[in-house]
């Protein structure tokens, strides 16, 4: 994002002005408020591309029926331990909280808790979802499966998603370690902005629809993402398919809806696998928080390569980002914010100044 054409907006403005979008659009309230904390936090966290930027195309997706507006999980089967639900079709961010909420239950109740959720759709970012474990007491573990993206090791065609994985830890008197990440080497919303600013990409970033690394976005964009640490990332790709495909009935690989698909009958049927651990079960809260803490300051006091002025773990950046944009705004591109006003004006609603 171009720093000299960004436009900033108020994150609690932005909030309001999309509520009532979506109050319009036909959105319960209950789900149309998880639904914008959602992208109002991958934005103020820096994961521009779940924020903001992809609510043109959710409500595409909702005016066309290809999301269900209205709709409920339902438990497929339970246990003391696990659930498997059916998300129902519904925006994947409001299946992920309602599917978090029961691990959480389930981990205070018996230690540890599992919900797999066939039939749902994409659900913005994973931290989302584990940091409500953390702050519950709990570690929190979420993997999700996406649209095809990255070729088999040694393949040309896409075949599985930039599956992420998110795992959060509670600290005690230190914040929260934060791991989310996808299994490619790079998030897609980078090669599109290079495609966009007609710049060059780092070669290891993609591979084109011949299998071989390149340096152009355009190609790139006609290829597949190259995984993240060569086959290691594949590797790890597949498994999580496994575990939030195969595992809960949702759709698996190539046969995962595309996101940006319109036809009629393309609907994604994502699948998503959370856990939730509750730390009490396994070893006194207060032990473990001291146990992170210590070993957090021991990471942060690790000596360092010089011209390094701090050791970052996960989740420093997006705690960081989210600091300073509670204050600064949330930037937009001219882009995105000329897409927001025309999906305002469609519904009688004006941007926020």
């Amino acid at each position: 994002m171009d720093e000299a054409e960004v436009i900033f907006v108020d994150h609690r403005k932005a909030r309001d002005w999309t509520l009532k979008l979506m109050d319009k659009v036909g959105l319960p309230a209950e789900d149309a408020e998880l639904f914008v904390d959602a992208l109002i936090q991958a934005d103020l966290r820096g994961i521009d591309s779940h924020g903001l930027y992809f609510l043109p195309l959710y409500v595409k997706r909702l005016e066309l029926g290809l999301i269900a507006k209205r709709g409920r999980i339902r438990i497929i089967r339970e246990g003391p331990a696990f659930a498997l639900v059916d998300g129902g079709n519904i925006l994947g961010h409001v299946a992920a909280y309602r599917a978090m909420e029961m691990a959480i239950v389930k981990a205070r109740q018996v230690g540890v808790g599992m919900v797999g959720v066939q039939n749902s759709n994409h659900s913005g970012i994973m931290a989302r979802y584990t940091l409500m474990a953390a702050e519950s007491g709990c570690i929190g573990i979420t993997i999700t499966n996406t649209p095809p993206l990255m070729a088999p090791w040694g393949g040309v065609k896409a075949f599985f998603g930039t599956n992420p994985i998110s795992i959060a830890v509670p600290g005690g008197k230190e914040p929260p370690l934060v791991l989310d990440m996808a299994t490619s080497e790079v998030a897609r919303f980078k090669i599109l902005l290079a495609s966009r600013k007609g710049e060059k990409i780092p070669s290891h970033w993609a591979l084109d629809e011949h299998g071989l690394p390149t340096d152009e976005p355009h190609a790139a964009l006609k290829g597949t993402m190259a995984p993240m640490s060569r086959y290691k990332g594949f590797g790890l790709a597949m498994m999580i398919d496994i575990l939030s495909g195969v595992l809960t009935g949702a759709a698996s690989g190539p046969e995962v809806g595309d996101l940006f698909s319109f036809e009629t009958s393309e609907k994604q049927n994502v699948g998503h696998y959370f856990q939730a651990i509750h730390i009490d079960h396994l070893v006194p809260i207060q032990e473990f928080e001291q146990r992170i803490d210590r070993l957090i300051r021991q990471l942060r006091s690790a000596p360092r390569v010089p011209g390094v002025d701090k050791i970052h773990l996960p989740g420093d950046g997006g705690r960081e980002t989210e600091q300073k944009r509670r204050e600064q705004g949330i930037p937009l591109s001219p882009d995105v914010q000329n897409e927001l006003g025309r999906l305002g004006k469609k519904y009688g609603l004006t941007w926020p100044d």
